[in-house]
């Protein structure tokens, strides 16, 4: 594994760089509170299948920057992050996948930047809310979120985030190894910048991508889905439905996070998609 540390739009993004320096390039973006650290399981298959990976830490996140200026965080903003670690390492269209937050971003990036991204694989992601008062609802919630984690830290955090419904059975899908990594991922990052992603790219405040849009999209695109993730087995439908050249599958026996609940399934589904012999 090779480290970069790319200045990026001001921001200092760390990026990991594993498999064949040339293969074909792609790019992988954790969710929420992830890292690098937390998509090891999305990274294998792809040096299996021999390319070259790059796996960030998202702004705010892991070792990169958490910049106090919140405009920093924004889905443009990240998007312009991600194309300039593109530049600093010469790369040219590529795979990206996404899991949760890092589908979000992906989609946008997608929606930004088509002649980058030749495929997409976003598991457990959506393309944004299409009301207002939903969005307003998630904004407030993610706000509250985002004041807890600066006023209690860490630590709390670490404690708070697995407990929530969206993860309800992961605990007993994951190994030792896994959960213990997960925990040391959430306890690493500083809470001003979970708290300022919640803000500049959460769910509630990233802009909508319309059914129109979407369709003008050309990357073939695979939406996942843990089959135990109701809505967003109903959101992922819904999206493949909308890009114009969109497959869904949902992955048996997994939850939120199928990647690691069901790494083998996922892997597999990843290698079908982009081609495996």
């Amino acid at each position: 594994m090779i480290e970069h540390r790319i200045d990026a739009d001001g921001v200092t993004v760390v990026v990991e760089e594993h498999g064949e320096t040339r293969g074909p390039p792609a790019v992988v973006l954790h969710g929420f509170s992830g890292s690098a650290a937390t998509v090891a399981e999305l990274i294998a298959p792809l040096v299996v299948l021999g390319h070259r990976v790059l796996a960030p830490d998202l702004v705010g996140h892991g070792r990169s920057d958490a910049p106090a200026d919140v405009r920093r965080y924004t889905m443009a903003a990240c998007v312009a992050q991600l194309e300039e670690v593109c530049r600093a390492l010469d790369v040219g269209p590529l795979t990206v996948v996404g899991y949760s937050m890092g589908g979000r971003l992906a989609l946008s990036w997608l929606a930004r930047q088509s002649d980058r991204i030749e495929r997409l694989i976003v598991i457990g992601a959506t393309p944004g809310l299409a009301r207002s008062a939903e969005r307003d609802q998630r904004r407030r919630r993610d706000d509250e979120l985002a004041d807890r984690i600066e006023a209690d830290g860490m630590e709390w955090f670490a404690s708070f985030w697995p407990e929530q419904p969206i993860f309800s059975g992961q605990a007993a899908r994951l190994t030792d190894e896994q959960r213990q990594r997960l925990r040391l991922a959430h306890q690493v990052h500083h809470p001003i910048g979970l708290a300022n992603s919640l803000r500049g790219m959460g769910t509630g405040v990233m802009p909508f991508l319309p059914p129109g849009l979407l369709a003008t999209l050309g990357a073939p695109t695979l939406a996942l889905a843990g089959a135990d993730d109701e809505k967003f087995c109903a959101i992922g439908r819904v999206l493949a439905e909308q890009l114009g050249a969109g497959a869904f599958e949902s992955v048996p026996d997994a939850g939120h996070a199928a990647h690691l609940e069901q790494p083998d399934s996922v892997g597999r589904a990843v290698a079908r998609f982009l081609g495996a012999p």
